[in-house]
């Protein structure tokens, strides 16, 4: 896998936003999945993300299954570096009925700062799929770092997909 984008920022000039001065930026991304067994993957992917005279690299590695997956990543580059890993589950209750679990964890460090700060994130969650293109869930999300010790939010989710064949 192979993708190019190019970005242009598309703000009004009287968005909040402006006062940023957003640029253009390039972005590369390459990657590659191999299949160990016909349900167990390993992938990695490279990217790079080019500003005015600055970039960023980012990679991660990772190998999943149809009830979870693992994966390690990492960056650096102008606005400072950061290592990490996620781990998810899936478990089918029943046909129409998944419990899910995401874990991510941190470390990273921002510009020149000498101390790293960590970051973890928990998802835990249940989907419904009464049809094959209705899905509906509640998700617990918890966020934690140095400077919020808990971030609770609930979220309450449908999702209706219609597609046609022409």
């Amino acid at each position: 896998m192979a993708e190019y984008k190019h970005y242009r920022p598309r703000l009004f000039y009287s968005s909040y936003f402006w006062r940023f001065d957003p640029k253009d930026n390039d972005q590369l991304r390459g990657g590659a999945t191999y299949y160990l067994l016909p349900e167990v993957a390993v992938t990695g992917t490279v990217a790079a993300v080019f500003f005015e005279d600055e970039k960023n690299a980012y990679l991660s590695l990772g190998v999943a299954c149809p009830y979870g997956s693992a994966t390690l990543y990492g960056g650096d580059g102008f606005g400072g570096d950061e290592l990490g890993f996620s781990l998810g589950a899936t478990y089918p209750v029943c046909e129409k009925l998944d419990l899910f679990a995401d874990l991510d964890y941190s470390r990273y460090r921002i510009y020149e700062d000498e101390e790293r700060d960590y970051l973890f994130s928990s998802i835990f969650g249940i989907n419904w799929r009464p049809e094959k293109n209705i899905l509906a869930g509640i998700e617990l999300q918890d966020l934690n770092n140095d400077l919020l010790s808990k971030d609770w939010r609930l979220l309450v989710k449908l999702s209706v997909n219609h597609s046609r064949v022409f």
